[in-house]
């Protein structure tokens, strides 16, 4: 993790020297994102779930600043609020297991060995982490602020929903799978979260035509299977996928960044075409990225994700396994017709309005490295993530001994890819002709089908009345309590009070050296007993802290 933070860090930053030019407030940029990946380590370096927590609420508040960035841009705020109430929603699970974990357990740490035996107060625990974790990683019911998060600058997306916030929740899930290995319930249940949120994601990504966040929807879609490889057990497998989603999916943001940023911010991939002998270099790194998202043979995603595949049907996880194949089925659908719509075909764009720099010097250095970490990572660390002599993903994939060694037969390991090539080939031919509206599905039932996935399953609407009716009430009760009962309380009547006291002593005075002298007396021994009385009722914190040190 602190690989992926520093290097992913280190390119955004280098990107962003050249992205961000233009922009008279690339310094405060630069800032949060130095910031940004201060509580990130902080985060990892955590050594239990308390320390964790102040590194998890920093990279909120920095990714609200980071999706904020253009604000006077009105889709900015909203996005920004959007994704920092949901993660709110997170921040109380996070809360509430800390809390009971500190209440039943008498511990913060991430260690097990307290944790005597299996309990309903554990699986409770474990429940809220999992809650905390899908507002955080974007997961069903709670990852409608990560698509709309895209209203920040690439390099934003890049960093923050690409290689690193998003995966905090991962993460979280990862430090805590010593107790998820005692709870086969709970885990049961992320891997059905994990499972539905990637086939949901990946369905609704298919019928996007804004280019970050088809981009976004993928991610969304990718975290699925991370949870779900959790939920099954496997998880030096998900850390593993963790890792190698990171470098394609960051090499994704960035290069539609390039696109974006040559278009004149252009983002409706409709408005594209053409684009391959334009910007070539461009197409070449969305090309690497999109052949690893989908999982080609020797690239980095395929040893990940068929790895998660591989350990799902070993464990006879049927349903889950059919979901996530036909996830990877639809990934290559959409990855294949963004690039054919992005870079196939005719010119739909004017050229007066693009100023195309294809590849300039910094931003080859974080594409280009990258791409080589999205080419050679998988096969090289294999060993190191799953162990030395662990033959999970061989040089040849498809050896038929290797297959009957752990029960897989070779239809079973070249199912995926087979569906996946049809879905890429459905994915190329189905806009081969593209034109703008595409008549083919002339059916209710295709309509109805395309409708709900243009909602994106309802859950946009719904979130919609959630929050509205919750920024609602809120704003009621700002008004009854806030500016109401603490306001006369607290700022009026303190305020009313010493003006008051002020006006009965300046009638007192008359002028006097001695009166002067006598309340000057009083007002000292006030202030001396009050300070006296702050200073006793201090030490005890003092105290206790000096034990705690001791030990």
């Amino acid at each position: 993790m602190l690989l992926i933070v520093t290097f992913i860090s280190l390119l955004v930053q280098i990107y962003s020297f050249s992205y961000m030019e233009e922009d008279p407030h690339r310094a405060r940029f630069s800032l949060y994102l130095h910031l940004f990946t201060f509580f990130m380590l902080v985060l990892v370096l955590s050594p239990n779930y308390f320390q964790l927590f102040l590194g998890w609420e920093g990279v909120g508040l920095t990714s609200y600043l980071l999706v904020n960035f253009w604000f006077t841009r009105i889709q900015a705020n909203k996005s920004g609020l959007k994704a920092l109430f949901v993660n709110r929603i997170g921040d109380y699970f996070y809360l509430f297991g800390l809390c009971f974990l500190m209440f039943f357990f008498k511990t913060t740490s991430f260690s097990v060995s307290l944790l005597a035996e299996f309990s309903f107060e554990l699986e409770l625990i474990l429940l809220f982490f999992i809650l905390a974790s899908s507002a955080k990683s974007a997961q069903l019911g709670l990852h409608t602020w990560l698509p709309d998060a895209m209203e920040g600058p690439t390099p934003v997306s890049a960093l923050i929903h690409a290689a690193t916030m998003v995966t905090a929740g991962i993460f979280l899930l990862l430090r805590t799978s010593s107790l998820l290995s005692l709870c086969s319930n709970v885990s049961s249940f992320l891997l059905l979260l994990g499972s539905l949120t990637a086939f949901f994601a990946a369905s609704v990504g298919a019928l996007q035509y804004d280019l970050k966040k088809i981009i976004a929807y993928s991610t969304c879609s990718q975290l699925g299977y991370m949870a779900a490889s959790i939920g099954a057990g496997s998880y030096d497998i998900c850390l593993y996928h963790l890792v190698n989603h990171a470098f394609f999916k960051a090499l994704l943001f960035l290069t539609a960044g390039i696109v974006i940023h040559s278009l004149s911010n252009e983002q409706d991939i409709r408005k594209y075409g053409g684009l391959i002998k334009i910007l070539p270099y461009s197409y070449l790194m969305m090309l690497i990225g999109s052949l690893g998202l989908t999982g080609l043979p020797f690239l980095s995603g395929y040893y990940s994700k068929e790895g998660i595949l591989e350990s799902l049907i070993t464990q006879s996880e049927y349903f889950s396994y059919i979901l996530l194949v036909l996830t990877a089925v639809i990934t290559a659908y959409y990855s294949f017709r963004s690039l054919y719509l992005v870079f196939g075909g005719t010119p739909r764009f004017s050229l007066a309005i693009t100023h195309l720099v294809d590849a300039n010097f910094l931003f080859l250095i974080p594409t280009l490295s990258l791409s080589v970490f999205t080419v050679f990572h998988g096969f090289i660390t294999r060993d190191l993530y799953l162990g030395f002599g662990e033959n999970l993903n061989l040089d040849i994939p498809f050896n038929p001994v290797f297959a009957a060694e752990f029960g897989l037969s070779v239809k079973q390991k070249l199912l995926p890819l087979f569906f996946s090539s049809i879905g890429g080939f459905l994915g190329f031919f189905v806009f081969r002709n593209y034109v703008t509206n595409i008549n083919f599905f002339i059916s209710s039932f295709w309509l109805s089908l395309i409708r709900f996935l243009n909602k994106r399953w309802w859950f946009d609407l719904l979130d919609t009345y959630v929050s509205r009716d919750i920024l609602l009430k809120s704003k009621s009760l700002y008004s009854s309590i806030e500016r109401g009962y603490n306001e006369q309380l607290g700022y009026n009547a303190v305020s009313l009070f010493v003006k008051r006291v002020s006006l009965n002593l300046y009638s007192f005075h008359n002028g006097h050296v001695y009166f002067i002298i006598i309340f000057s007396f009083f007002a000292i021994i006030f202030y001396l007993l009050f300070f006296s009385f702050s200073f006793v009722s201090f030490l005890p914190f003092c105290y206790g802290y000096y034990k705690i040190s001791k030990r």
